[in-house]
């Protein structure tokens, strides 16, 4: 992935395994992939954004799966595989994503389902599943969101590991995203639907009067 003025930096004191610095011209993006100790300054910026952005009335189903102490508890956790995102300074994104299925089970899935599905993956330990993605509204630049969903599909392809998330409607262009981002790298990949689920109301149909 070629970005003009994209620096890719050495990792520095946070323990990240990368960081990438993208001058813009106008608005500065850092990018920290993997990062093990997520400053102490950015925990409650980070937790006031997922909770505004994770919190919505577009959707029938709760897209917010962590609480305050389950969200601050991911944080510190090595089995979670963090990204975060500032913009000019100030944390704007964050990816949580882990290859631990036990921890994954926050975001409702079936794991047993998955450890049938996938049985080698996850006894290997690679199947990673995305129990959260959001960026603040206020990035409006899409080359940042870009360079986000790089890092967790750079992650997997290099480890050969199944990536897994699940996506309301409105969000249906992450995948899709994803899919190009691992071809771009020369990867052929494949979608594998592994449900869906539909929400419906039953109403009576107000008649009119003569």
């Amino acid at each position: 992935m070629i970005m003009s003025g994209l620096e890719k930096l050495p990792p520095g004191q946070y323990g990240e395994t990368e960081r990438y610095h993208w001058d813009s011209g106008g608005e500065v993006c850092d990018l920290f992939v993997e990062i093990r100790e997520v400053p102490e300054q950015w925990l409650e910026p980070l937790w006031e954004l997922y909770d505004e952005c994770l919190h919505t009335d577009d959707t029938a189903q709760q897209q917010s799966c962590y609480d305050r102490e389950t969200f601050m508890a991911a944080m510190g956790d090595p089995d979670y595989i963090r990204v975060v995102l500032l913009l000019d300074g100030v944390p704007r994104g964050l990816i949580l994503t882990t290859t631990n299925l036990d921890k994954a089970a926050i975001t409702y899935i079936n794991t047993d389902m998955i450890r049938k599905r996938y049985p080698a993956e996850v006894a290997e330990g690679r199947f990673m599943y995305i129990t959260s993605v959001y960026v603040s509204p206020v990035v409006r630049n899409l080359g940042f969101i870009k360079l986000m969903a790089t890092a967790p599909v750079r992650i997997a392809l290099e480890r050969d590991y199944v990536i897994s998330c699940d996506v309301s409607d409105n969000s249906l262009f992450l995948v899709d995203m994803m899919m190009a981002l691992a071809r771009e790298q020369g990867e052929e990949v494949e979608k594998d639907l592994l449900g869906s689920q539909h929400y419906f109301a039953v109403k009576r149909v107000s008649q009119g009067t003569s």
